[in-house]
């Protein structure tokens, strides 16, 4: 396992994308300090916004 390990914590403000059979998602992240949304993709079981 990596040493830099960044970590990010917010709300899920929209999905762009998600499947249900493979988990893969594009979604928009608002985190409390930065002013633009960011977008993450990753393998979310169970993800909605808000």
């Amino acid at each position: 396992m990596p040493d830099n390990i960044d970590y990010l914590q917010g709300i899920i403000e929209r999905l762009t994308f998600h499947s249900e059979e493979t988990g893969y998602t594009v979604a928009r992240l608002k985190v409390s300090k930065a002013q633009d949304l960011i977008i993450v993709v990753g393998n979310f079981a169970n993800i909605q916004a808000g």
